[in-house]
């Protein structure tokens, strides 16, 4: 970023360093780090900034920088004016972003209403109810679900389906498709379960299954092998069983290979959200212990201290028979196998504490609602434990021993990031992201215990003369008295050790074991 201010330039501290034989403490690189901060990185700024104060205030008590004191004063007031700026130019860059998403969004939603008026422009056309419609039908053959629209006058039948709902002004279409005349309405959905394509009505379905697959097969050439139709509740379940020949005479049209079906005229099981199969490729009979045949929704949450409504109990029961082969019955009875199932799936996702509830919208019901069976656990977090021997302590050796450490802590707060990433990942995006800023965090413990002790030590071991090897020293001891403050002083190091995620990061007894063996190895006499 532009830094004004002469008193940060770091070239002037260098200048103001050699003037008076003083020993830098890091201060020389934060003002270098300083110059490279983009002009928007308010908070990588700012916290660069306060590493400066803290650095200039600690030479400013410092005997030996006594002689330098005004300057490092200077420092100290230029750096703190140039953090008041940063965070007025945060909280202007902040209002400024809002009012611009704020802007987006409103222009998203208006472009949103302009598209859905336009595509119930595009709509009004036949083509509607007959190539629009066969697409679709074909992405409900592959387990997406659809808002649908009967209409029936007599025994006669049209149907329209539509990612978007459908507006009532469609109905005037369907009646002219029928000829006009008095027509009933059935406004609902239809989505593949158990093999058969499924209309849920807003309305009595009795006897509508049968007229639905001549209808569509007039409408698409779509021959479908299974229609289901029921009311919302799951009460009024009209099935067509007819049996539907597939081969010579009875085959579908050469352009529904997309639609493919097995040797019984059945969905094949790809094709049926991994409903089991029997050894015809027949879906088995809704025997209670396989689930129900309606979309995964819940009203309410169920599991260890749930609403636990039948309904959702069900939703929860059928989705883990599902998913993974539960065994439940379902029966809406939330018992305690059905929260130990709930337990075992969420241990299955990722999860370290699982807590046996399933809440709408969460990352429990995000999985179960979707099909297949569960894959295989992700691994569990593996931390590394730190060396029992760190070896005869020397200087010679310390820098291997320090760059070991920060090794062992890259490790381990990666694999502390893997996990908190595993126990959210099925949540919605935004929680998501939030979540993922938080864990960032984290990085401060390597940026702060960073290479400068080990380089200094390696230079010492280098040092021909013994007086540039001595005060290659007293730099690396002022270096690890920098690194044992702000050990003494994070927070963050036990917020890491005692995390909720189950990994053993033992940040604090690595950085400690480490920061005593460099500090007797410069304290011991003839170090290499």
């Amino acid at each position: 970023m532009q830094v004004k201010s002469k008193s940060l330039s770091d070239a002037g501290w260098k200048d103001i360093v050699a003037k008076n034989k003083l020993k830098d403490n890091g201060l020389q690189k934060a003002l270098e780090k300083l110059k490279r901060v983009d002009e928007d990185a308010h908070d990588e700024a700012d916290r660069i900034l306060d590493e400066i104060v803290k650095l200039a205030t600690a030479l400013k008590k410092d005997k030996a920088a006594a002689a330098a004191a005004k300057p490092i004063g200077e420092i100290v007031d230029a750096a703190a004016a140039l953090q008041r700026e940063v965070a007025k130019a945060k909280a202007e860059h902040d209002k400024a972003q809002k009012a611009k998403a704020e802007a987006e969004k409103k222009a998203a939603a208006e472009a949103a209403r302009k598209g859905d008026d336009d595509e119930d422009e595009e709509e009004a056309t036949p083509e509607l109810l007959t190539t629009k419609l066969k697409p679709l039908l074909k992405l409900v053959a592959k387990g997406e679900r659809m808002h649908a629209l009967v209409a029936k006058s007599g025994k006669n039948v049209k149907v329209m389906l539509s990612r978007k709902p459908i507006s009532p002004a469609r109905r005037k279409m369907l009646t002219d498709a029928l000829g006009g005349g008095s027509t009933k309405f059935y406004p609902g959905h239809c989505a593949l379960e158990a093999g058969a394509t499924t209309f849920t009505l807003k309305a009595e379905v009795a006897g509508l299954a049968k007229l639905l697959k001549p209808a569509l097969l007039e409408q698409t050439g779509l021959k479908l092998n299974k229609i289901k139709c029921r009311g919302e509740d799951g009460d009024d379940d009209d099935g067509d069983d007819e049996e539907v020949p597939v081969g010579p005479g009875g085959e579908a049209p050469e352009d529904d290979e997309d639609v493919p079906v097995g040797p019984g005229g059945e969905a094949p099981p790809e094709n049926r959200g991994d409903v089991p199969v029997g050894p015809g490729g027949e879906a088995p009979p809704q025997d209670g212990n396989v689930g129900m045949t309606r979309p995964f929704e819940l009203s309410a949450s169920v599991g260890r201290g749930g609403k636990n409504q039948p309904e959702d109990v069900q939703q929860v029961q059928a989705a883990l028979n599902r998913r993974m082969n539960a065994g439940l019955n379902v029966d809406g009875q939330c018992g305690k196998g059905t929260i130990d199932a709930i337990m075992a799936f969420q241990k299955a996702l990722g999860q370290s504490k699982p807590d046996g509830r399933v809440d709408p919208g969460r990352g429990t019901a995000n999985e179960m609602a979707k099909s297949g069976k569960l894959p295989p656990p992700p691994p569990p977090p593996n931390p590394k434990a730190p060396p029992e021997d760190l070896g005869e302590p020397s200087v010679k050796h310390a820098p291997l021993v320090w760059k070991g450490t920060r090794g062992i802590l890259d490790h381990n707060i990666k694999e502390l990031k893997r996990a908190v990433r595993q126990e959210y990942s099925s949540e919605h995006p935004d929680l998501l992201k939030q979540i993922d800023q938080h864990v960032q965090r984290v990085d401060v413990i390597l940026e702060k215990l960073d290479d400068r002790l080990a380089d200094a030590l390696e230079r010492a071991n280098a040092a021909a003369d013994e007086a540039v090897r001595r005060a290659e020293l007293d730099a690396a001891k002022a270096i690890l008295r920098e690194y044992t403050s702000f050990v003494q002083e994070e927070p963050l190091i036990d917020h890491v050790d005692n995390n909720p995620f189950g990994v053993d990061t033992k940040v604090r007894k690595v950085i400690g074991d480490s920061l005593k063996h460099m500090e007797k190895s410069m304290a011991k006499e003839g170090g290499r």
